[in-house]
């Protein structure tokens, strides 16, 4: 039982107020692994079309990366360096993903692209995603240098 609040004093210190993160990341990370493990099986089927199961997992992948980057997170010390460093990372592992869908798309029968205005609008808004979490990371690194300079001029 100490052990357990030992632990639940540990992600109250770290996650704070915003234990709510630490519960949805949890949760998306957990949802992930459960549609992989199905994907694998339609992977290993002679049916299923393997491109389009390959894109899946894409999506999958950013979901993860981005939930368990999260989980890293500090909440007491957001404007630092570490937290631009994982926004950055799932910036570029989400635009990295997003590049191999593309590619996949061009191979899948099922769906086509060009004419599917929801697909493109999904495609975008992932790519929009990544951008974002980029640019966030930037501020947030120049933000933590700023805060770093007013430190040592008091």
């Amino acid at each position: 039982m100490k052990r357990l609040k030992d632990i639940y004093k540990y992600l109250q210190g770290r996650y704070g107020e915003m234990g709510t993160l630490f519960l949805v990341c949890l949760v998306i990370a957990i949802m992930c692994l459960f549609n992989i493990m199905e994907l694998a099986e339609n992977v290993q089927s002679a049916e299923g079309d393997k491109y389009l199961t390959w894109i899946y997992v894409c999506n999958l992948a950013c979901l993860f990366v981005i939930s368990v980057q999260m989980l890293r997170l500090d909440c007491r010390r957001l404007l630092s360096l570490r937290t631009a460093g994982i926004l950055d990372t799932c910036g570029t592992v989400v635009l990295i993903l997003m590049v191999v869908r593309h590619k996949l798309e061009k191979h899948v029968a099922g769906i086509s692209p060009d004419e599917d205005n929801l697909y493109w609008q999904d495609t975008i808004f992932v790519y929009l995603l990544g951008f974002i979490l980029l640019f966030i990371g930037r501020l947030v690194r120049r933000a933590a240098k700023l805060k770093e300079e007013q430190d040592l001029t008091i």
